[in-house]
């Protein structure tokens, strides 16, 4: 996450769309913060990551073909 997030810097992205997320949260805030539309970001900007990981069941037993020629 780190590696994409720092990537995304060298070409000026939010990857993450970070500056939407705190002008959805605290509009005041973004005003108070942001440059040209957007919040300027650095490598300092994410300090904390949390990742929650949810196995999803594709519903099938096995991965054979199912589709011959």
């Amino acid at each position: 996450m780190l590696t994409t997030f720092e990537e995304g810097l060298k070409i000026d992205a939010d990857i993450f769309r970070l500056s939407e997320y705190l002008y959805r949260s605290n509009v005041k805030a973004w005003k108070r913060l942001e440059k040209d539309g957007k919040i300027p970001l650095s490598k300092d900007s994410i300090s904390k990551i949390d990742i929650h990981i949810n196995k999803v069941s594709p519903g099938r037993k096995t991965f054979a073909e199912t589709i011959t020629e």
